[in-house]
């Protein structure tokens, strides 16, 4: 008689704690404000680049750019974005400059935005 009752304490309490982690995950979920822009860059050949400045422009923030670097593997992630349109310049030193216009975002999106910039004339300035 008194392992069922703690069988049924239990069975009660289980079924209160399962509850209470589906609500948190909604609330959660529902809590989502801002979304991410992502990607890799990489040249007309398809080879990584690292080092490449990325620039992220939007009237939708509080600052007037944000800019990243891509990594080794030629990643780079903006992250907590307000949903809105945003700019993207990618620049790197001996390439043109690649400029991505009217990216849209929206609340908990992730953007896979890959950049593939084109070998650029190098140039060079005297000053005398």
């Amino acid at each position: 008689m008194r392992l069922q009752v703690l069988g049924r304490r239990w069975l009660h309490f289980s079924t209160v704690l399962m509850m209470l982690g589906v609500s948190l995950g909604t609330a959660y979920a529902q809590s989502v404000s801002s979304g991410s822009i992502q990607g890799i860059v990489k040249d007309e050949s398809g080879g990584i680049l690292p080092g490449v400045t990325m620039t992220l422009t939007s009237p939708s923030l509080q600052v007037p750019q944000i800019t990243q670097v891509s990594d080794a593997s030629g990643f780079y992630k903006f992250v907590d974005l307000p949903a809105g349109t945003y700019k993207l310049k990618s620049e790197l030193s001996g390439f043109s400059t690649a400029i991505r216009d009217e990216l849209r975002l929206t609340v908990g999106f992730v953007a896979t935005v890959d950049v593939a910039m084109k070998v650029g004339q190098m140039e060079e300035s005297v000053t005398v």
